[in-house]
């Protein structure tokens, strides 16, 4: 673990200053050593560095790698340096490790920023086309400012200037490029950008767990023990095969063939990272799309991911000689054409099926119109994969978690790392030559979620304040933080950091603990899986050895169900069996129990264990104590066993659900719960958790599960990364009601009608419900016809606001009130108008005007509703004839007063005097369109008779698009 002594900022690295190239790297080692002057008398590049990350630009001269007889390259190859870039990581880099020290993350760095290793092209044209590109070489010119936080170097030709201006933030380099139209006509204009990622220690004696200090890159340098090629690996590890490095999305599994997506393609991934391994999960996070940390980003059109193209272990390059390709080598509609000049191509090959030996990637920004004497501007972000960020001025946030912590017999609550360090740090952008400014008395501070398994570690402060951080500096504090086991899964904190003199930042991060050979069993039914090999796998014997106080017995403690897609119901369950879920059932809550006998799978490797899936529902669970993307599932369809589905396939192909159900719990109420839906295919599958899956096929399907590639797992090679939910966000185009039933013994919460812009949408939103829980109290769900069968879904969608009506059916197991309410109807457009009918009493409620709905049951009953959707359209709540009147002579006799409306409102009716509220009739009360009544008693609100005079009834309609009328009208109360 690094200490926090070693956080003081690096500030002075600047044109190769000696602290970057003190460190070896990629130094010498391509170079013949007989070649004696293999750098050029101008050889210089400019270099900005902090701890977290090392960039240098290069400025002049060239560098010889190579010779007849090596090392590196079987003939010399001479490397420009002008225009060209490099990127390494500073001398401490992430918290969580030492192994990132210093290391060189682009080939040739920290000496040798040159060639075609980093660089960009230009993409250029007229408007009619056709589109060229060409090489940026920098020749224009470059400086490094006086504050040492950025570079800007510039380049023209006949038709363009480009100006690129490259600052460190934090861990991060921010790139903008000013692309500018300096001819007479509008021309297009556009940027690719690209990175050869051989990476390699450089602190002597620095190896990963196999002894090697070279990832990315097969070239044999002088001094290197590369990660193993495509062919095998070392050390009889036949998983390395096909991992110079780790590279991970959050659509696929990690990269191992060369790739290449446009912006169209289902599989474009938001990000990548090229990391070294997947027990070192250091490298950098490329950005295809602005995120939150880094909203100014330009989003990019087409990435290819593919080997350098210059190494004697090459299957066909994107980069080699400064010429970045936009097909794959083994494209066989090459020379088709290059996306990136002809945007009317599409039919690009997403996969060439050979493998990366020098791993590179190109983002392509598409050209875009410029008009004469005009300009676009390109920002794009090289970070650090480990950091939650905000780069935003006027200064970066930043916080280091780690992102798992994994089971460890025998550590602090069987986790590690546990306890665990958390850093922050703020980057002090306050930089301007002159104008420096400090951040005064910056307060750090954590927090945890109620009931989170994530706390301080005894005697830890969560509010932490640095008195001063100066301009241009960086200022840090840290945290001992302990999970406490009980809890797994993405695990939330989040850290504020608020200077005293400037606007505070918020940022939210969480981190990843696997499991622990045990389970929570609470009172009633829990949906749970075993992720684990027994010697023993009855549950009896799980849950206690013989002779165990403390052990459960089925049938006395516990029932345990699973359902047979066969028969269509729950069979009781003696054992556990991998790959598949079972619902536990308590009559007591038994808190936590040690599994007996319980060992890490054998499999967590290699993959490849597998479940079978019947026609219908089907309860499964991840086989692993670790976190598996859903998108990383591969299925076989049984009656045709010909070929392999990925997820996404089966979803597309219709076999598969698109959503995954689990069980929560009622955080109200412990022993009730309710499903909730997985919402997208990077959402990560759980271990512990059991999840029903919908097979819509008629045909069987054997699921694959993967090996286990997630960031962090020790005595791996590979490195996935953190994968986010989908997070779904109501806006005016595709929007959702919710509905909730509730009674005193349970809740059903998750049930959705609503509108998207496709029907492909809308069959891909759509959510199956589950069979009821073994021991739910209250059901909800919407019955509707797919593919001719009659289903009960959780979640539908139209694809249009045309009046559509679903059927919802409420089922109550227990007697007493069932209450249904609508939480997110003020999120749900004004111009839409729901009904919900009870059809056992004909009554019928306008959603807008109502917050819940409540019905009493004797018995278990299942009471049915229609909820009808519809425009509310333009009508207004017109409040027609307005009449007054006595029944009767008496003076002191009631009135009545007589109203309609042009349509149902929500109408507030008072009495009013004077401006003053006498009395109030109601609010808020649904009236329906045509004559409507109230009666007045002559008296107050106190319910004292009023006085003689002139008074005013106002009547205030509003309907459920929001137009409001109001009226009055005078009554003479005599005496």
């Amino acid at each position: 673990m690094k200490r926090l002594n070693r956080f003081l900022l690096l500030t002075s690295m600047v044109a190769c200053g000696t602290a970057v190239h003190a460190q070896v790297g990629w130094g010498d080692s391509c170079i013949d050593p007989e070649n004696t002057e293999p750098r050029t008398a101008d050889h210089a590049a400019r270099t900005l560095a902090n701890n977290f990350i090392i960039f240098s630009a290069g400025a002049s001269g060239s560098v010889t790698y190579g010779s007849d007889t090596g090392p590196c390259y079987p003939a010399a190859r001479t490397l420009d340096l002008a225009g060209r870039f490099g990127f390494q990581i500073g001398p401490v880099g992430s918290i969580q490790s030492t192994f990132d020290n210093f290391l060189a993350l682009t080939t040739g760095m920290p000496r040798d920023p040159a060639g075609d290793y980093c660089y960009a092209m230009l993409i250029k044209g007229p408007a009619a086309g056709p589109l060229e590109q060409v090489l940026i070489d920098g020749a224009g010119g470059q400086f490094i400012g006086l504050s040492n936080r950025y570079i800007e170097q510039t380049w023209s030709d006949a038709d363009a200037r480009v100006s690129l201006r490259a600052d460190l933030r934090g861990d991060s380099v921010r790139m903008k490029w000013t692309l500018q139209n300096i001819s007479a006509d509008s021309i297009q204009l556009g940027l690719k950008f690209g990175a050869y990622m051989g990476m390699r220690t450089t602190n002597p004696g620095v190896t990963d767990q196999f002894g090697h200090n070279q990832a990315g890159s097969r070239l044999n340098s002088i001094g290197s023990t590369a990660k193993p090629d495509a062919i095998g690996g070392p050390n009889g590890n036949i998983n390395q095969s096909g991992y110079v490095a780790f590279v991970e999305t959050p659509t696929t599994r990690p990269i191992r063939s060369m790739k290449n997506w446009l912006r169209s393609n289902p599989r474009f991934p938001d990000y990548v990272n090229f990391q070294w391994g997947q027990w070192n999960p250091y490298g950098i996070r490329i950005d295809n799309v602005p995120t939150e940390a880094t909203n100014d980003a330009t989003a990019v059109q087409q990435m290819l991911i593919g080997s350098h193209g210059a190494g004697p272990f090459d299957y066909g390059g994107i980069l080699a000689d400064n010429n970045m390709a936009g097909r794959l080598p083994t494209d066989n509609l090459f020379p088709g054409g290059d996306p990136a000049l002809d945007p009317t191509i599409t039919n690009v090959r997403e996969d060439s099926d050979t493998p990366i030996n020098e791993m590179s990637f190109i983002q392509v920004f598409g050209a875009e119109s410029v008009f004469p004497n005009s300009s676009r501007e390109v920002i794009h972000y090289i970070r650090s994969p480990w950091s939650v960020g905000d780069y935003s001025d006027p200064y970066t946030a930043l916080v280091d978690a780690p992102r798992l912590v994994e089971s460890s017999p025998g550590d602090l609550n069987d986790l590690s790392p546990n306890p665990m360090t958390i850093a922050a740090y703020v980057d002090n952008h306050y930089a301007v030559v002159d104008q420096t400014v400090p951040l005064i008395d910056v307060r750090f501070t954590i927090e945890f979620p109620e009931g989170s398994s994530l706390s301080l570690a005894p005697g830890e402060n969560p509010s932490k304040v640095i008195s001063t951080v100066a301009g241009n500096a960086v200022g840090s504090v840290s945290w001992q933080v302990q999970a406490d086991g009980n809890q797994i899964g993405k695990l939330p904190y989040t850290v504020r950091i608020a200077p005293a003199n400037s606007s505070s930042k918020t940022l939210t991060g969480s981190v990843l603990v696997s499991a622990t050979p045990k389970l929570r069993i609470p009172e009633g039914a829990t949906l749970v899986t075993f992720p684990w090999n027994f010697a023993d796998t009855s549950l009896d014997a799980i849950f206690g050895p013989q002779g165990d106080p403390d052990a459960i017995t089925f049938g006395v403690d516990y029932v345990a169900y699973r359902w047979d897609p066969n028969t269509g119901q729950y069979l009781p369950q003696l054992s556990a069996r991998r790959g598949e879920s079972v619902w536990i059932v308590a009559l007591n809550d038994f808190a936590f129990k040690n599994l007996n006998g319980a060992t890490m799978p054998a499999d967590i490797n290699d993959g490849g264990q597998s479940t079978t899936l019947q026609p219908g529902w089907n309860m499964i669970g991840n086989p692993y104590p670790f976190a598996v993307p859903l998108s990383q599932l591969v299925g076989i369809g049984l009656s045709d066993p010909s070929g392999t589905l990925t997820w996404d396939q089966l979803v597309q192909n219709g076999w598969v659900s698109t959503s995954l159900a689990y069980w929560d719990r009622d955080p109200q109420d412990p022993t009730s719960g309710f499903y909730r839906f997985t919402e997208g295919n990077s959402d990560l599958l759980q271990p512990n958790r059991g999840y029903w899956i919908f097979v819509t096929t008629p045909q069987r399907i054997q699921i694959s599960w993967p090996p286990v590639f997630l960031a962090g797992v020790s005595n791996t090679t590979r490195r996935p990364g953190d994968t986010s939910s989908a997070v779904w966000r109501q806006t005016d185009k595709q929007w959702r009601l919710q509905l909730v039933a509730r009674n005193e013994n349970g809740i059903d919460s998750q049930n959705f009608v609503g509108v998207t812009t496709s029907n492909a949408l809308a069959k891909n939103l759509r959510k199956f419900d589950p069979p009821v829980a073994p021991n739910a109290k209250v059901d909800l769900s919407i019955r509707e016809l797919i593919n001719g069968q009659n289903s009960r879904m959780a979640s539908s969608f139209a694809d249009t606001r045309a009046r559509k009506t679903w059927t919802v059916v409420a089922k109550a197991e227990t007697p007493g009130e069932v209450v249904l309410t609508w939480p997110n109807i003020s999120s749900v457009p004004r111009n839409m108008r729901f009904t919900l009918k009870d059809m056992a009493t004909n009554t019928t409620k306008d959603l807008r005007f109502q917050s819940s709905y409540t019905f009493s049951v004797d018995e278990p009953t299942t009471r049915e509703f229609q909820l009808t959707m519809e425009p509310a359209g333009t009508s207004r709540a017109l409040i027609g004839n307005v009449t007054v009147a006595r029944p009767g002579r008496d003076l002191n006799g009631p009135v009545v007063v007589n109203y309609t409306l042009s349509t149902e409102a929500m109408t507030t009716i008072r009495i009013v005097q004077g401006g003053r509220e006498v009395y109030r009739f109601h609010r808020g009360r649904s009236d329906e369109a045509g004559e409507n009544q109230v009666t007045w008693t002559l008296r107050d609100s106190a319910n004292r008779a009023v006085a003689p005079g002139t008074y005013q009834v106002e009547i205030l309609a509003e309907t459920s698009n929001g137009e409001r009328v109001r009226k009055i009208v005078p009554i003479n109360v005599v005496r």
